[in-house]
């Protein structure tokens, strides 16, 4: 998942259930300095997010521990903007297109967004973009079959 900021689809309270459940949850932080994401493992919803170098929400320093990304079930991730066919517009550092390109095919890709942000007419992709198996609004499904999501453990994203 992602700690959720400014206009993006609302995060907290799915990290809340997902917690309550016993769920594991990481949340992506970023590098200050370079252009490099990684994630972490958080516990509480509340005291482990700060904000970061980035001006983004992110788990604290302290909690910042190596997570291995075969244990990752699945990514959502957000996004200023998606298309029909999957691609993404991130707010342009690559942050996350260079973390997913190691797990493209191995767990499922899912962007949120709100019906607003899904454009009919398709986004400049480049060789570096990594597409979404799965774009999700308050509509439901837009992209992508049912069938990718359906995957349990750790639920993460390099959540920014």
């Amino acid at each position: 998942l992602y700690a959720d900021m400014g206009a993006e689809v609302e995060t907290r309270s799915a990290i809340r259930e997902l917690l309550a459940q016993g769920k594991r949850v990481v949340l992506p932080w970023c590098t200050e300095g370079s252009t490099e994401m990684d994630v972490a493992e958080i516990r509480d919803a509340d005291a482990d997010i700060v904000i970061g170098s980035h001006k983004v929400p992110e788990p604290r320093p302290e909690l910042r521990k190596k997570v291995f990304r075969s244990d990752l079930e699945a990514i959502v991730c957000p996004g200023v903007a998606f298309d029909l066919q999957g691609a993404r517009l991130g707010r342009g550092r690559g942050y996350y297109d260079m973390f997913l390109r190691e797990l493209r095919g191995k767990i499922p890709i899912i962007g949120v967004a709100f019906d607003c942000q899904i454009l009919p007419e398709s986004l400049p992709f480049e060789y570096h973009d990594v597409a979404m198996d799965m774009v999700i609004t308050e509509s439901g499904i837009v992209m992508g079959a049912p069938a990718a999501a359906e995957t349990g453990g750790a639920a993460g994203s390099p959540a920014g």
